[in-house]
């Protein structure tokens, strides 16, 4: 029969009746596009696109890419260290006895998934739910999925004085400084600038404390040497959203936050793209 979980089954080389898995990979061939995609597998183009972050342009894959598909409409999620199946529920608007009921999930009870294990988030979304205006005036909750658009940058922090700008001449491994940095107390609040996945909340010897957040499209943002981090690789944040808080980690010589704006790979002015 053809079916979709029929020519999932058949892409993968399982057999019929075979149980699906948690998602799979599809090698992107010429002329493929987010639409086709999804058609080929009974899925929403939406669906493609919060599962796949880094697609800029539904209408222009790159031949061999490789996308991260679920077997059904959802999200496709790893668990975090303090997630609760309720909120992830909640977070991401799922079905949730469809993602009870997910063989593949395995999950035996509602209060026993574990950081590491991958869910189908059944019918969720990695976007926030858009209320419709005459679902919004009803007090309803019909809703539809926001896909991908340009991020729109805002700083997020109360500081006193830009200490070096973008472009300054340093001794790094580009050999200028890639970022603006803002001087503020320790302890001060960072939001996110734009809403996306965080892709890095790590310390290292030149950051210190720092935070990635992957926005989609190729444009990413980062914040260095924190105090404090508040966030997890793979948590999505809107924007506003606290991260974490200045601080003086790293190769810093005092309190201050190091912000960039990275776009398909090229540092860029942050004080350009801020709104």
């Amino acid at each position: 029969m053809d079916d979709p979980a029929s020519r999932i089954r058949d892409y993968l080389g399982l057999h019929a009746g075979a149980q699906l898995p948690v998602s799979f990979t599809y090698e992107v061939q010429a002329g493929d596009t987010a639409s086709s995609i999804a058609e080929r597998f009974g899925l929403e183009e939406a669906t493609v696109l919060f599962n796949n972050w880094d697609i800029y342009d539904p209408n222009q894959l790159g031949v061999g890419q490789r996308l991260q598909l679920p077997p059904v409409d959802g999200l496709v999620y790893t668990v975090q260290s303090g997630d609760t199946f309720d909120v992830l529920m909640q977070r991401y608007q799922a079905d949730e006895a469809a993602t009870l009921a997910y063989p593949a999930n395995a999950i035996s009870s509602p209060e026993q998934i574990n950081a590491g294990q991958q869910l189908l988030l059944v019918h969720g979304s990695a976007s926030l739910p858009a209320v419709s205006s005459s679902a919004a005036s009803a007090g309803g909750a019909e809703s539809s999925v926001q896909v991908w658009t340009e991020p729109s940058f805002v700083l997020y922090l109360r500081y006193d004085k830009i200490t070096d700008y973008f472009g300054t001449a340093r001794a790094n491994s580009v050999g200028y400084h890639t970022g603006v940095d803002f001087t503020a107390p320790v302890g001060e609040l960072i939001g996110a600038a734009a809403g996306g996945r965080i892709s890095v909340a790590t310390w290292d010897p030149s950051y210190g404390n720092w935070v990635e957040i992957d926005h989609g499209g190729g444009y990413r943002s980062r914040y260095a040497h924190l105090d404090i981090i508040n966030v997890r690789e793979g948590q999505w944040v809107d924007q506003g959203d606290y991260i974490g808080t200045v601080g003086n980690t790293g190769n810093s010589s005092g309190a201050h936050l190091h912000f960039e704006i990275i776009v398909n790979g090229q540092a860029v002015n942050p004080l350009a793209w801020l709104n």
